[in-house]
């Protein structure tokens, strides 16, 4: 298992590693070198990345795992500078986030970020207990689901979750 949290930005771009690019948001930076690096992932997607919709959805999950380290604003920024902010409006997946609203885009993220990390699990088991829970909840399963070392751990905090918010509202 990578832990993509421990992987020096640097040395992603060096070996030029396209693939891990939509995540470099969360990896480690050298000191102030965040929008440096954002940057250069950025420039790197747009100069070896041939497929138009390939590369939208790299720029989709960029924005989309940005979010976890509160980066949205710096990639937006960073990718109208580099005119491809109509091309991340195209994505299917921003698309999809933007039109499902807040709530119904923390339980996708949260699915796609599992199915992505624990392969082909059924995740739909999830969907009725993560329905069930606050925004504020979600939202903490979000940073979670990128970081949970296993999808039992995952499973045992979402029922930790759930129960909490049903003492709560006892």
């Amino acid at each position: 298992m990578i832990k993509v949290w421990e992987l020096a930005a640097d040395d992603v771009l060096r070996q030029q590693i396209i693939g891990l690019l939509p995540v470099i948001a969360l990896m480690k930076h050298e000191q102030d070198a965040t929008e440096k690096d954002i940057r250069a992932a950025i420039d790197l997607v747009q100069q070896k990345v041939e497929d138009a919709g390939l590369r939208a959805e790299m720029f989709a999950a960029l924005y989309l795992f940005s979010g976890l380290k509160q980066l949205r604003a710096l990639v937006t920024k960073l990718l109208k500078e580099a005119n491809m902010l109509e091309l991340l409006e195209k994505s299917e997946t921003y698309q999809e986030i933007r039109d499902q609203g807040p709530r119904e885009g923390l339980i996708y993220s949260i699915r796609a970020f599992l199915r992505a990390r624990f392969g082909g699990i059924e995740i739909d088991d999830f969907l009725t207990q993560l329905q069930s829970l606050e925004d504020t909840k979600l939202s903490q399963l979000v940073d979670e689901a990128v970081t949970v070392a296993s999808l039992d751990a995952f499973k045992k905090l979402l029922i930790a979750l759930q129960e909490q918010s049903e003492n709560g509202n006892r």
